[in-house]
């Protein structure tokens, strides 16, 4: 942390707009083109059924939840000190990296143990060419190359 406190350190970017509108514009683009495919692609989309517990989906879905809470110990890392600040009236604390090493190595363990199992595991249903391109469009692809 510097001494001109949190917040000054974390949003240092913002010193120079230029470097603001470029990483709003990366957000925007890649939100945006997200949403985009899925407003295009959902009504094609058909309801799946039940997947194995031991498969690619359940896998990334552990993925998700792992990464999920990996995210929010991060924001309350970041966030406590100026909660706790606001609410006792200015006792300032720091929450360094003995906090992040203690909850996040624990919670990044067993995604690395299980990145390659589910890497290899086999896919089931989930393909990803379908989501860019119609069956059409790769069987035309492939006939003319």
């Amino acid at each position: 942390m510097r001494s001109g406190g949190l917040l000054t350190s974390v949003h240092a970017f913002a010193v120079d707009p230029e470097r603001g509108l470029y990483i709003l514009f990366l957000l925007a683009l890649s939100i945006g083109g997200s949403l985009a495919l899925y407003a295009w692609r959902a009504p094609m989309m058909e309801a799946g059924g039940v997947f194995k517990p031991i498969s690619r989906e359940a896998g990334l879905l552990v993925n998700n939840l792992i990464l999920g809470t990996a995210t929010g110990t991060v924001l309350f890392g970041t966030l406590y000190p100026l909660f706790l600040e606001a609410v006792t009236g200015g006792e300032k604390i720091s929450v360094g990296a003995p906090f992040f090493n203690a909850t996040f190595v624990p919670m990044m363990l067993p995604l690395v143990l299980l990145m390659g199992g589910v890497a290899h595991s086999s896919a089931g249903s989930a393909r990803i060419w379908p989501v860019f391109f119609n069956e059409s469009d790769l069987s035309r692809w492939h006939q003319s190359s």
